[in-house]
């Protein structure tokens, strides 16, 4: 591909044709992609992803069920309750769920060196953050290959076109090139569960809590005590002495 790049460029970019990148490239895509706003916005078409995500305040270890803030929604009812957090409605927009609860609980880090993408996610309840990641891998890997199927097709249906109308020999080898190498990219897409991005190591529901961490609020809280009961006592004293 590279070599027919270098020899029909402008053809390609013509056909609006993308050859595929590196490694290293598609991986940086993939994470613009999972941290992008239209991503979530599209995650948020599926049933509970939104109010998992923002009105869950507890989770209940002994059943795994959630705790839902009754002043943002009625799970009863199942409706929304009009919050001052919330700009103009009483159902938050995807922008508020991407800033206030999606985007800051998401962690995606790249090793440059291994090529290997780390994603988690940070929710009260680890079984929705497990379903969570899972989906995310799911839909950007189906979102890329039907995606890069329909670019596929309006090229092949473009080059098919060219060839009609050109009878120069060359220039008919080489879109017979270029739609070979555009059927190789829907064979990919079509046989290949994972398009974009591989799972070496499956999303897993952690044993222990990563947050709060229990030691370090008590070590504070005791830090604190001291502190406090440390100026009344000083404080009285002074004031009896006084």
């Amino acid at each position: 591909m590279s070599s027919i790049a270098s020899q029909y460029g402008n053809l390609i970019n013509l056909a609006g044709i993308s050859i595929p990148s590196s490694g290293d490239n598609k991986a940086q895509y993939a994470i613009e992609i999972i941290k992008s706003k239209e991503f979530l916005k599209h995650l948020l078409t599926f049933d509970s992803v939104k109010i998992n995500l923002v009105a869950v305040n507890g989770y209940n270890k002994i059943d795994n069920s959630l705790k839902y803030d009754k002043k943002i929604y009625d799970i009863d009812k199942n409706t929304w309750i009009k919050s001052p957090s919330f700009k103009n409605q009483q159902e938050p927009s995807y922008l508020e769920v991407y800033e206030d609860f999606f985007i800051n609980n998401l962690r995606v880090n790249h090793d440059k060196n291994s090529n290997f993408i780390n994603i988690s996610f940070e929710h009260p309840s680890p079984d929705f953050a497990y379903e969570l990641l899972n989906l995310i891998y799911y839909e950007i890997n189906n979102l890329t290959r039907v995606k890069d199927i329909e670019t596929s097709n309006r090229s092949i249906d473009y080059l098919k076109d060219r060839l009609s109308e050109t009878q120069q020999k060359e220039i008919t080898q080489s879109i017979n090139s270029l739609i070979s190498s555009q059927l190789k990219i829907q064979m990919l897409a079509t046989t290949r569960d994972d398009y974009i991005l591989s799972i070496i190591d499956k999303p897993y529901i952690p044993e222990k809590e990563s947050s709060p961490i229990r030691w370090m609020y008590s070590l504070i809280g005791l830090f604190l005590g001291l502190i406090l009961s440390s100026l009344y006592f000083l404080t009285r004293h002074y004031l009896y002495k006084k």
